[in-house]
């Protein structure tokens, strides 16, 4: 299964010999080239919609490879047995929007040690960042996706701690920042000018501009 360069490069994340969860796997692209590499042990892809599932399985008997399905909303059931059990569970979340994600966490147990969170939001990085930190998570690998002129920003994490967060760091994330790669740069560039934006129109309409005078400010120090 072909994956564009933003699937490609959550997919790189995932840990070999672990259960990898697709939740909301849309048409099951994801799922469906973990199992055809044989990078997990088990691959599960799960939507709250039947149709997409439906999809998923008509493209993985096209493929020829075997997934087990899941309709739910949220993590499926299966994945919080094995996180409890102490089995490596690999949970990738791609394409929801931030408040879903942060919503659908909740549900994750304390106790998760082996449990890999890998997430591509599409909207509220920093408040999905706040929430991990927040909730004993640190931030083992991130990356910037930059393709078709979109930016994407992909977040893993495990259990380990809390760690309280700059908001510097809420926005451009902890280790991007840590390896000063090149897509970052182009986030953070793209980020300012959204608040400069935002803080005009807010100006004009006679509202408060805090929230976006602080990530101007937070992000000139960086640029």
């Amino acid at each position: 299964m072909k994956l564009d360069a933003r699937l490609e490069a959550v997919l790189r994340f995932a840990r070999p010999g672990a259960h990898l969860f697709d939740v909301g796997c849309d048409h099951g692209k994801l799922a469906i080239a973990a199992a055809e590499r044989g990078i997990s042990a088990s691959v599960t892809a799960s939507d709250i919609n039947s149709a997409p599932l439906d999809a998923a399985k008509a493209n993985a008997s096209r493929a020829g490879v075997s997934l087990a399905f899941a309709l739910c909303d949220g993590i499926p059931s299966r994945a919080l047995e094995l996180v409890k059990a102490g089995a490596p569970v690999d949970i990738v979340v791609a394409g929801m929007g931030g408040e879903n994600i942060i919503n659908m966490l909740s549900a994750v147990p304390g106790e998760a040690e082996n449990l890999r969170l890998i997430l591509l939001p599409h909207s509220k990085q920093p408040e999905v960042r706040r929430f991990l930190a927040d909730s004993g998570f640190f931030f083992d690998e991130e990356a910037v996706i930059v393709e078709d002129g979109k930016i994407y920003q992909i977040i893993t994490a495990k259990r380990g701690g809390f760690f309280p967060l700059t908001r510097l760091e809420e926005l451009l994330g902890v280790r991007n920042l840590t390896y000063g790669r090149p897509e970052v740069l182009v986030l953070a560039k793209h980020l300012h000018s959204a608040s400069v934006a935002a803080r005009e129109g807010r100006r004009s309409a006679g509202l408060c501009t805090a929230e976006q005078d602080r990530d101007i400010e937070a992000l000139e120090v960086y640029l």
